[in-house]
């Protein structure tokens, strides 16, 4: 297959990369020239430095795509996609689009592939997303990873499960694609909380009731939303939910732990060589919810303590003293 990946961040590094092992001619573009030349000389990503990548991968600068090409892969944040679709010129070409861009558009709430669908020139039932718990960095060492594939076209999702599975890399297939995508982009929300309880000192019994009514709050809003509530305790959910909020490789873990510890968040700008998709989602989740009418106390309450100044300690204490419930719904 051919393949081009938009974005030589992390992930659409470590993608490359796997895409290559697995016999697929792949070229990778970053939009700065200079950057393209040095990993294309040195084949180090400066974030990935303990990996040398394959001289098959093709570096490139250009945007403009070839006659050829089977799938076009979205791994740039996700509030660049809408401008960088409008710069490519898919007039000529049917390719299979798909999105490892985990995070909703902020002024929206609209989710990846909402947004690609919104570009006149690409197929619906040509869309396909790729979410799950997977850091490039494990990925690049070949430790055993499994992600899940969801696309409104059935074939596309078995295509793009061939094309990236091997043995360390395993893809299972999901038809909820709302709710594999609001999966993989709220739990970015609830990472941050588990990082500011971290930061103020609350131990493994906050994070544990966090990560449990964090993924019950995500699926409740997700239903609402039409999604199906068992996507959100599969891979893409609670599996994704699982290693961003533990792992040290989690920026959004990072953000949230620095916030906790009374880092602002002008500070945090300057020390991260990354985007954390998070602080955007944050954003997003919390026009979908007042669009909605749904209820999002904890995601309300991260927002409050990043954008608009809450003592997260006041938040957590909001949380603790709510009018007391069932455990679940309709219980």
């Amino acid at each position: 297959m051919k393949i081009k990946i938009y974005g030589a961040g992390t992930w659409g590094t470590a993608l490359a990369e796997l895409l290559v092992q697995n016999g697929h001619d792949v070229t990778l573009w970053h939009y700065n020239i200079e950057f393209i030349k040095y990993i294309k000389k040195s084949l180090i990503h400066p974030n990935l430095d303990s990996h040398r990548l394959s001289k098959k991968i093709d570096f490139t600068s250009q945007i403009d795509l070839s006659h050829e090409i089977d799938f076009v892969v979205i791994a740039i944040p996700s509030q660049a996609i809408r401008d960088l679709l409008a710069k490519i010129n898919f007039d000529e070409v049917s390719p299979i689009v798909v999105s490892v861009s985990k995070g909703l558009e902020n002024h929206t709430g609209k989710t990846i592939s909402q947004v690609i669908s919104e570009n006149p020139n690409i197929k619906y039932n040509k869309i396909c997303v790729l979410y799950g718990p997977s850091h490039a960095e494990e990925v690049l060492k070949k430790i055993p990873t499994t992600i899940v594939a969801s696309s409104p076209n059935n074939q596309v999702a078995v295509k793009i499960q061939e094309a990236f599975s091997n043995q360390y890399f395993r893809v299972y297939r999901n038809p909820d694609t709302i709710g594999v995508e609001l999966g993989g982009s709220i739990k970015n929300v609830i990472s941050l909380a588990a990082g500011i309880c971290k930061g103020v000192g609350f131990g493994d019994n906050t994070i544990a009731a966090l990560l449990v009514r964090g993924s019950m709050e995500l699926a409740s809003f997700g239903v609402k939303l039409g999604a199906k509530n068992k996507t959100f305790f599969g891979l893409s959910g609670m599996g994704d939910l699982i290693v961003t909020a533990t792992s040290n490789y989690s920026r959004n873990r990072q953000v949230g732990e620095w916030i906790g510890e009374g880092v602002k968040l002008e500070q945090i700008s300057n020390k991260m060589n990354m985007v954390v998709e998070g602080l955007e989602t944050t954003k997003a989740i919390m026009v979908l919810a007042k669009k909605n009418n749904i209820e999002m106390p904890i995601c309300s309450e991260v927002y409050k303590v990043i954008f608009e100044g809450k003592n997260a300690l006041v938040a957590m204490n909001n949380l603790m003293t709510r009018e007391l419930t069932l455990e679940y719904e309709n219980n």
